[in-house]
């Protein structure tokens, strides 16, 4: 088992809107990751060279993804790929994800990485909070447990390449993206977490 504090939203408060872990597995004392339920693909927020320096062995992939959200209509950043992934608490705990693939961009966020719920979806999590009739965000456990069934998990991808038909769509859907994607190019649609290759 792995038992993660989350980290409180306002720390003047301990309110904890968002669900916000520090990973221990790396040499970035800063390192802090959100676990979004309404993410479809894990994001590194703290720009290129921050990840570089993170993940010394990550790879560029040549492969696009299309973010939403962030405030901005979309955004069309480039994927890598980090062959090793490892999550760690504070004990030493840790799980790792072979081939995470990860879209990487730069926001200012008070966290560098999302994981979507998706991420952990062979894996059981456990933390308690509820939304109350007054719709006031409640908190019943600081902690964020990840029960895995093994030590290692592995990620793939689904991966689009762009032809006319779906180049149409996505300038249906986002306006003006035709000047950042073209035809062949190769789009990141969703990753899976898999218990082996």
């Amino acid at each position: 088992m792995l038992e993660f504090e989350i980290i409180p939203s306002d720390t003047n408060r301990k309110v904890y809107k968002t669900l916000v872990i520090k990973n221990y597995a790396y040499n970035n004392p800063s390192m802090k990751i959100l676990f979004d339920t309404g993410a479809y693909l894990p994001v590194w927020t703290d720009g290129i060279a921050n990840f570089i320096d993170t993940f010394a062995q990550c790879r560029y992939l040549n492969i696009k993804a299309i973010l939403s959200g962030f405030g901005v209509s979309y955004e069309v950043a480039d994927v890598y790929g980090v062959p090793v992934f490892v999550l760690r608490d504070d004990k030493g705990n840790w799980v790792k994800i072979n081939n995470l693939y990860i879209v990487v961009t730069k926001r200012d966020f008070s966290f560098q990485m999302i994981l979507s719920f998706p991420t952990l979806e062979k894996m059981n999590y456990h933390y308690l909070s509820y939304t109350n009739k007054n719709n006031i965000y409640k908190q019943i456990d600081p902690k964020f447990r990840i029960y895995p069934h093994r030590d290692t998990y592995y990620m793939s991808p689904n991966i689009i390449t762009v032809n006319n038909i779906i180049l149409n769509r996505l300038e249906e859907k986002y306006e003006g993206i035709s000047s950042r994607i073209k035809i062949g190019d190769r789009i990141l649609d969703n990753v899976y977490t898999f218990t082996q290759e």
